[in-house]
């Protein structure tokens, strides 16, 4: 999203990168109005690379662009509309499968957000991360095996990514069947940013490095998620996924305080150091 010079620096932003695959199956989309005060943030992936899922991905985001579009940018009732438009999208992948006798599918992680709240939706293991003060709020839960394993304590958290059964599913968007999509939603204020990805990205990025790309200098954000997006296709290696991110950060006072804060409890703490390092000298030279 490109801003001219007199503007604020976009709060919603994308990146994406193919990686070594022979085909980006991943697509996303940050709409926002002109004050930046409502947004819908989509991110969606073609399922386990089988062909049509470059197509199931595309139809998300053109169905989404529309229906922007039709309600200018409002969502009367977000819970309700992003639920009606999973259910759509998944309608449309189906229908232009059928015209080329293939089922491809994709996830979604949609994220609609209002100056106080956030209301999400999400089928599959593409995710979004709830992070306040530079902390994991909360993230969703993905509908797939290893998800399973996890909550049945036979495998950790941090193992998910590099599972044999990472990427097998128990529901998407498009096939036979409509599963309707998990909803969430969040009172926010000025603390809070959102991350959406592919799995191609959290499968190789910490929640640590997440909420350093949320909260940091905005004027620096765009270049900061470029680097995310690349060093997770260098860590995915020469058989990796494609990779997707969307972010919403927090207003700009609250991104440039933080920084701000960090700078002066880093001086703080040297300030410090040099203190008891000069003690410690003095007390030895005195003995």
């Amino acid at each position: 999203m490109s801003d001219s010079p007199q503007s604020k620096p976009a709060r919603f932003l994308t990146a994406d990168a193919k990686g070594p695959r022979d085909e980006q199956q991943d697509a996303a989309v940050c709409l926002s109005d002109s004050e930046q005060s409502r947004a819908l943030l989509v991110v969606s992936d073609g399922v386990g690379g089988k062909i049509g899922g470059r197509l199931a991905s595309q139809c998300v985001v053109e169905l989404v662009r529309d229906y922007w579009n039709k309600c200018n940018g409002a969502l009367s009732d977000p819970a309700a509309e992003l639920a009606a438009i999973c259910e759509k999208a998944h309608e449309k992948i189906v229908e232009e499968g059928n015209k080329q006798s293939s089922s491809p599918r994709a996830t979604i992680v949609a994220l609609y957000l209002t100056p106080t709240e956030a209301h999400w939706a999400h089928s599959g293991d593409s995710r979004l991360y709830h992070f306040r003060s530079g902390e994991l709020v909360e993230r969703t839960i993905d509908h797939s095996v290893v998800q399973l394993l996890v909550a049945q304590g036979t495998l950790h958290e941090n193992e998910m990514g590099s599972h044999p059964s990472q990427g097998v599913l128990l529901q998407s968007l498009g096939g036979d069947e409509y599963t309707p999509a998990a909803l969430g939603n969040s009172q926010i204020g000025q603390e809070d940013a959102f991350l959406l990805c592919t799995d191609g990205f959290w499968e190789r990025t910490t929640a640590e490095e997440m909420a350093e790309m949320v909260f940091c200098n905005p004027s620096e954000a765009a270049s900061i998620l470029e680097g995310a997006v690349a060093r997770a296709v260098e860590r995915n290696g020469p058989k990796g996924d494609n990779v997707t991110v969307a972010v919403a950060l927090p207003p700009i006072s609250v991104t440039s305080s933080n920084s701000s804060n960090k700078i002066s409890k880093r001086r703080l703490i040297l300030v410090a150091v040099i203190l008891l390092a000069l003690g410690v000298l003095l007390f030895l030279l005195f003995q």
